[in-house]
């Protein structure tokens, strides 16, 4: 609800009152004190200063609307009204209208959902296989793997299984 900008301050004092007074605003809202005092002292505010604050808001969501475009790689195109700006009382207000170019830009189109076995594990996609683990892929280098760990391991695991009677 309140929503002034430094621009909209003169001289930078003012707007140093003007957070100071949101930080007390703050600061009695979340600890409690004198909340109702409060809360009318922000009512007051809004009544005496709703044209700057829907202004703001305006200028706000269509500098949000610019970066919006703009990450979508489109140009952000702004037109401002001559006459609302002369009817508004200058151009202190603020008074965009739509462009030719889209509000959003197009969603994604979802993805299938991922194969996967009986098992919940998920399947490479079809016609691909994974790379060959060789010595020198990083994760073998980490765990010391080497070409022959499955053959050693396997013929450890084959003789330990044997009982030997005497």
């Amino acid at each position: 609800r309140v929503a002034a900008m430094e621009e909209d301050f003169p001289e930078k004092a003012e707007w140093d009152d003007y957070l100071e007074t949101l930080e007390d605003i703050v600061y009695n809202l979340t600890n409690n004190i004198d909340v109702q005092q409060t809360e009318q002292r922000l009512v007051e505010y809004e009544r005496a200063n709703r044209a700057s604050i829907i202004s703001n808001q305006a200028r706000l969501a269509e500098e949000a609307r610019k970066v919006q475009l703009a990450a979508h790689g489109q140009a952000a195109a702004v037109v401002v009204d001559d006459k609302a700006v002369a009817a508004a009382g200058g151009p202190a207000s603020y008074a965009p209208t739509m462009s030719a170019a889209p509000a959003m830009a197009a969603q994604p189109v979802p993805l299938k959902p991922a194969a996967m076995d009986g098992n919940g594990t998920l399947l490479p996609p079809p016609g691909t296989r994974p790379p060959p683990l060789t010595d020198q892929h990083p994760a073998a280098l980490a765990a010391a793997w080497s070409p022959g760990l499955p053959r050693a391991r396997a013929l450890q695991e084959a003789f330990a299984s044997l009982l030997l009677s005497s």
